[in-house]
């Protein structure tokens, strides 16, 4: 069975638009999304619009997602966000799209072709907040007989192996941190073999598209160009 695993994708529409033609071509027989639409860039609703084209997808909450989710009722508390995280936090939601943050969940456990796999945004014992870095020391979390743990939220690729499970992060798909790419994970769970691939956007545009928005963060907004500008 082939598994298509990403994360970290935050408002990037071109790269959100170039994961779904990765999930056309290769036609993976599940999908699944470690968290974390809002916050950063500006284009979450067109992420959920390409969201809905994916079958078979589930959708795992992310820290971002869950802040949302605790404030979008509240503008003071968005302002405080979007203050750190950029617009996206400011920007009106439809209930629909609203429903659709709503319906994600918090951790996934499942069997695949004989292998238990767990699946969560951050970590096991902090699903959303958790941060498990390739320098991270071995054991900082403990670890149920799983096969295979596959975990978001830093924005780095990681592979590791603790005891008789292997720790996955498929890096970021929209914001990559460790210099990379933008990346996403297909794993083959009759082997339990996997590859990163990256995407392939026009990150030029990306940068144009970001200089010219009035983010409400101007340190957000430093922060992305700068990033995006390890890749032009």
């Amino acid at each position: 069975m082939k598994v298509l695993i990403f994360g970290d994708i935050h408002g990037n529409r071109y790269a959100m638009d170039a994961l779904l033609c990765q999930a056309e071509s290769l036609q993976p027989d599940k999908v699944i999304f470690l968290g974390d639409i809002i916050g950063y860039f500006y284009n979450p609703q067109e992420v959920i619009k390409s969201m809905h084209k994916i079958p078979n997808l589930t959708y795992i909450r992310g820290n971002h997602d869950q802040m949302f989710l605790e404030s979008h009722e509240d503008r003071k508390k968005r302002e405080v966000l979007a203050k750190k995280y950029g617009s996206s936090y400011l920007l009106d939601f439809s209930k629909e799209e609203i429903e659709f943050l709503s319906s994600s969940i918090p951790f996934l456990e499942m069997n695949l072709e004989g292998r238990d796999l767990y699946f969560c945004h951050g970590t096991p014992d902090d699903i959303y907040n958790g941060r498990y870095y390739p320098d991270s020391k071995e054991g900082l979390f403990i670890l149920k007989p799983y096969d295979a743990v596959f975990l978001a939220n830093t924005h780095y690729r990681l592979f590791r192996k603790q005891g008789n499970s292997l720790i996955i992060n498929p890096g970021s798909s929209g914001l990559p941190r460790d210099g990379k790419g933008f990346s996403f994970i297909l794993l083959d769970t009759d082997s339990m073999k996997w590859t990163y691939n990256n995407l392939d956007f026009d990150v030029h545009a990306l940068h144009k598209e970001v200089e010219n928005y009035e983010d409400f963060s101007e340190n957000n907004k430093a922060y992305l160009l700068r990033r995006l500008g390890e890749y032009l």
